[in-house]
């Protein structure tokens, strides 16, 4: 069977078809490698943000996740997380990477994943308006609504209003006198 054949060969690491998708994936320097080894190839970053998101929006209907309160992406490859986290800064999605060890109760062992994940209101709504889902339009819709309107003990309004783009105001919790001391300014043409 060409199709049982074709699958043992992508597996080998020695495709050789007419498969498009394969082989563009194949000239990528991709096929052969095990999920840890995962990445996103460097002509990636060259595309304009408009492509960037697109493909964040196919990543994530495959391996991510949406929720009302966050959005995230678990893989077992740091490097594609640590890619992922640097796609989703490109597009002004700020988000964290937490390394996680699960027991697979069937394999009677510990895995060790990556996430990223953001949770922040103001990056869901960029995910939502930004990267979104094809295949969760409805959950896209629903974490945009919810990230609108919620109010979380770390984000009230005041703590947004009128600050740049990514930033946001703290409360002063002191204000001490430090001693005078001689200061160095040093300037940089």
């Amino acid at each position: 069977d060409d199709k049982n054949d074709q699958t043992m060969h992508v597996q080998a690491g020695t495709y050789h078809g007419t498969n498009k998708i394969l082989d563009l994936v194949n000239e990528w320097g991709l096929i052969g490698h095990k999920s840890a080894a995962k990445f996103l190839p460097d002509w990636v970053w060259s595309l304009p943000d408009d492509q960037l998101a697109l493909l964040a929006r196919s990543l994530f209907d495959c391996d991510g996740y949406l929720r009302e309160d966050g959005v995230g992406y678990c893989t077992i490859s740091e490097r594609l997380i640590r890619d992922i986290e640097y796609l989703m800064l490109r597009l002004g999605i700020t988000g964290t990477v937490s390394r996680v060890y699960k027991f697979v109760k069937a394999a009677g062992r510990m895995y060790e994943s990556f996430t990223w994940e953001a949770v922040s209101n103001r990056d869901i709504e960029a995910f939502a308006l930004t990267v979104g889902s094809l295949q969760h339009p409805d959950r896209t819709d629903a974490m945009l609504a919810r990230a609108r309107t919620r109010l979380t003990r770390y984000e009230q309004k005041w703590r947004s209003s009128n600050a740049p783009a990514g930033y946001h105001w703290e409360t002063v919790r002191s204000v001490e006198q430090e001693p005078a001391v001689p200061t160095v300014a040093l300037s940089v043409p």
